[in-house]
């Protein structure tokens, strides 16, 4: 006795369908372990990147004048300032903090406050 022909169509469709469905489901398994392979590999090499210390140089430079307190030194000090790094336009005016950056898109920056130490 032979099933109907609606019966084995759809026997036929259901086998297709099987067919897809297990195609789909290995392609999906495929992109799952591509992408835990991508995201496994971008994390050991992000480790390896940041684990890297680099020697930098270090400036050793003598201070020419004693800071105790002596009129040339804060001379030479308020010169420096002043005139060749611009210390102020972060610090502000006596070094009681300043606006670095005043934009919209990123905010308001301050430069740290020194305090003040006594003037001879």
């Amino acid at each position: 006795m032979t099933p109907p022909y609606r019966l084995t169509a759809f026997a036929t469709r259901i086998s297709g369908m099987r067919k897809i469905l297990k195609i789909a489901g290995m392609v999906f398994a495929g992109v799952i372990l591509a992408g835990l392979g991508f995201y496994g590999w971008a994390s050991y090499a992000a480790k390896r990147k940041l684990s890297r210390t680099y020697a930098v140089h270090s400036v050793n430079f003598p201070i020419l004048f004693s800071l105790s307190g002596q009129k040339h030194a804060l001379e030479r000090g308020r010169h420096l300032i002043e005139s060749r790094y611009a210390c102020a336009a972060c610090h502000g005016e006596g070094f009681g903090g300043g606006v670095m950056v005043d934009d919209p898109a990123i905010g308001r920056i301050w430069g740290r406050t020194f305090p003040r130490g006594k003037e001879a």
